[in-house]
Formats: C-alpha cells, structure tokens, sequence
C-alpha cells in the first residue's frame, strides 16, 4: 500500500488536485489490468486502493461509491481510476 500511497500523492501534486471534501458521495470506477493469471483478488486491491486515496484525492473513503468496471489479463499492471461526482 506504500508504495500505492507515494504514487498518488506524486500524481495528486502533479496536477494539483484539490482533496474531494467529505459531505457528499462520488463514485469510483476503477478498472485493472493484471500482467498474467496469477494476480491478487481484484476485491482485495479494491480496498487498498480505496484507502491509499484517502487523504491525497478525497478527505474520507466513507463518501466513496467503488465500482470494478474492468478486470482483465492485458501483460501489465495497470489501473485506471475515473472520479465522477453523483448528479443530484
């Protein structure tokens, strides 16, 4: 999760995002890519994901909606985050 945390907080200050305040949920749709069959349980990385966000992208993971759009097999290790606040 360390190293999870670093890379966002790299990537938050790079683009100077500004945390998502607590107060109103959001969604999250995450989608992986694993390098081969043998991966971690995609709900397990789910949850470190969650929490390595909070703090750097958003101010408490309770307001966060997750959602796995994707999990497949491509040959890297890659995800892909997209933050969409809920319509009213």
């Amino acid at each position: 999760m360390q190293f999870a945390n670093l890379y966002i907080i790299q990537t938050v200050k790079k683009h100077r995002w500004k945390p998502i305040p607590a107060g109103e949920f959001f969604n999250l749709a995450i989608a992986f890519e694993m390098k081969n069959r043998v991966f971690p349980d995609p709900n397990n990385m789910l949850k470190l994901l969650i929490d390595a966000m909070e703090g750097p992208v958003y101010e408490n993971d309770k307001w966060a909606l997750p959602m796995i759009v994707m999990a497949t097999i491509t040959g890297r290790k890659h995800t892909i985050v997209k933050i969409m606040p809920r319509r009213k």
